[in-house]
């Protein structure tokens, strides 16, 4: 038995969400295509080339990490907390 949703129907429940978080993935593109409202979170990668277009999401990118960390290959999306994810997602109006 198959559980894994089409891309259709990913889309139909994205366009329902109340509100969406996600990391930079192809996931958060499609929620931002239908109108998604919510927040991103990168981690190595850059949002100014990679952020999903349309709808209403926030990019987060912990910024202070790669600035003490400069050669690290990447960041963990744990290096975001949940306190700033959650205050982003109260400005969105959660």
């Amino acid at each position: 038995m198959e559980s894994a949703l089409s891309v259709w129907q990913a889309a139909a429940l994205l366009s329902r969400a109340d509100l969406y978080v996600g990391n930079d993935s192809g996931a958060s593109h499609l929620a931002g295509a239908v109108g998604a409202r919510g927040v991103v979170l990168f981690g190595p990668t850059q949002p100014q080339q990679w952020r999903p277009l349309g709808g209403a999401l926030s990019v987060l990118q912990n910024l202070r990490y790669r600035t003490e960390h400069p050669d690290e290959d990447g960041i963990t999306l744990a290096e975001t907390s949940a306190e700033e994810v959650i205050a982003t997602l109260l400005r969105l109006g959660a």
